[in-house]
C-alpha cells in the first residue's frame, strides 16, 4: 500500500473511531438523564448506541473510564476555548483586563453544551466534575483577572477560590433556573457582582 493510501486509510479509521466515541458519549448523556449511574450497564449503552459490547470495550475500559474521558475532554475543550480567545477581543476589554471576555467565553461554551453540563454537575457521578471545573476556573482567574483585585490585601489563592466558587454558583443557578438568559447577560451579572464587591 502506498503511503498516501495508508494515510487516507488511517484518517478514515480515526474519523470512524471519533464518531463512535461521540455516539457512545452522547448515548450515555441521554441515559444518565433517565436512570442513576449505578443502574446503567454496558449493555444499556451499547444497545442504545447501536453497537456491540466489543466495540464499547475497544474504546473504554468500563463506564467509569467513559465518565472520566467525558470529563477530561470537556475540561480540555473549555480550556482550549479560553486559551484561544481572539486577542482583539481582549484588547477591546482592556478596562476590565479581559475578564469580561473570559467570563462570556465560559458561558458561551456551557450554553453550547447545556445538556452535558447539567448531567455532569447534577448527577451522582464519579470523578467529581464540579471539583475539577472549579480548579480550572481558579487557574483561569489567576491568569486573567487578578489585576482586578490588586488593591485588595488578600492572598491571591483566596481571591481566585472565591471568584471560582461564585462563578460556579451562578452557573448552577443559570443551568437549573434561568437558561433563557443569554450567556452575555449572565456574564455581565457576574461581572457586576464582582465589581460591587470590590467597592465594599
Amino acid at each position: 500500500m502506498r503511503f498516501v493510501e495508508w494515510k487516507v486509510s488511517m484518517e478514515t479509521y480515526n474519523q470512524m473511531n471519533e464518531a463512535t466515541q461521540r455516539k457512545i458519549q452522547e448515548t450515555f448523556i441521554q441515559l444518565i438523564q433517565e436512570k442513576p449511574f449505578k443502574k446503567i450497564t454496558i449493555q444499556d449503552i451499547s444497545s442504545s448506541a447501536g453497537i456491540n459490547r466489543g466495540t464499547f470495550y475497544h474504546h473504554y475500559l468500563d463506564k467509569y473510564d467513559l465518565v472520566e474521558k467525558i470529563i477530561q475532554t470537556t475540561l480540555e475543550d473549555l480550556e482550549n476555548h479560553l486559551n484561544n480567545i481572539d486577542v482583539n477581543l481582549l484588547l477591546d476589554d482592556m478596562n476590565n483586563n479581559g475578564s469580561d471576555v473570559y467570563c462570556k467565553t465560559i458561558f458561551d461554551f456551557i450554553d453550547g453544551h447545556r445538556d452535558l453540563f447539567v448531567v455532569l454537575l447534577h448527577n451522582d457521578l464519579p470523578y467529581q466534575f464540579e471539583h475539577h471545573l472549579k480548579l480550572l476556573l481558579i487557574k483561569q482567574f489567576k491568569l486573567s483577572s487578578m489585576s482586578l483585585f490588586k488593591e485588595i490585601d488578600v492572598p491571591e489563592h483566596y481571591i481566585a477560590n472565591f471568584a471560582a466558587s461564585a462563578l460556579l454558583g451562578l452557573i448552577d443557578e443559570w443551568l437549573t433556573q434561568d437558561m433563557e438568559t443569554s450567556p452575555e447577560a449572565v456574564s455581565t451579572y457576574f461581572f457586576k457582582i464582582i465589581q460591587s464587591l470590590r467597592s465594599l
